[in-house]
């Protein structure tokens, strides 16, 4: 399990970078919580990760914060989008124990933008052959 979590401010993309210097890496918020919040990017993510986010939100938790957060088949596609071998294998990870279907993740592909979706679709392959290996 990693211990970094990416964060978009999506109501105001302008303060990404306040929040990634004031708690992410080596501060003194991720020393206490052993979570790194990191920047995280929209580029090449589909327009579905905005339309059916999982809330988070606990009064005791989040301080009444609303912490919005992607359905497992969408996180799939974020990590696809994205290429690195480390998300390669994460995505091999939830085909290989069920936790997303490879059939429902490549229709979300087919929203991804034109000049990327044969990229994200090619690495979907590589992850559904090595998760049936």
């Amino acid at each position: 399990m990693s211990a970094e979590a990416d964060t978009y401010p999506l109501d105001a993309p302008g303060k990404a970078d306040l929040i990634d210097s004031s708690i992410g890496e080596m501060s003194p918020f991720t020393n206490l919580r052993l979570l790194c919040p990191r920047r995280g990017a929209r580029d090449g993510s589909p327009a579905s990760q905005l339309e059916k986010p999982m809330r988070a939100h606990s009064e005791r938790d989040t301080h009444g914060v609303l912490g919005l957060c992607l359905s497992p088949v969408d996180l799939a596609v974020s990590k696809l989008a994205a290429g690195r071998e480390k998300d390669l294998s994460f995505v091999t990870g939830m085909l290989r124990h069920g936790l997303v279907d490879f059939e429902l993740v490549d229709r979300i592909v087919a929203e991804v933008a034109d000049d990327r979706r044969e990229s994200v679709r090619s690495c979907l392959r590589r992850c559904q052959q090595a998760a049936t290996a």
